[in-house]
């Protein structure tokens, strides 16, 4: 079995730090994005075990796979969410930021 750990801290800081993001479509976007993973790791079509560079290339998939699922926002504000979010890059920066403080 996987267990999901979402980084309270982390998704608060986002939240505080950005005025206009809101926390239900933020968290819908994290578990989604992590519930992708688990799918993946479920089918093995990843291994939990990567190397750093297999890793990162995993992240994009996966980012790009929940910009796909969530498609057409029908929750309030997860329009915002997946445009803040859309560049996977600028994705790790505000994460690797967010660690660092």
């Amino acid at each position: 079995y996987f267990k999901i750990c979402l980084q309270d801290h982390n998704i608060m800081a986002a939240v505080e730090r950005d005025e206009p993001l809101q926390l239900f479509p933020l968290a819908v976007y994290v578990v989604t994005h992590e519930l992708v993973h688990v799918v993946r790791f479920c089918k093995f079509l990843q291994r939990f075990d990567a190397e750093p560079l297999e890793r990162q290339q995993e992240e994009m998939r996966v980012h790009d796979i929940t910009q796909k699922a969530l498609g057409t926002p029908k929750i309030p504000h997860l329009d915002y969410v997946l445009e803040a979010y859309s560049d996977y890059q600028y994705m790790e920066q505000l994460r690797d930021h967010v660690e660092t403080v």
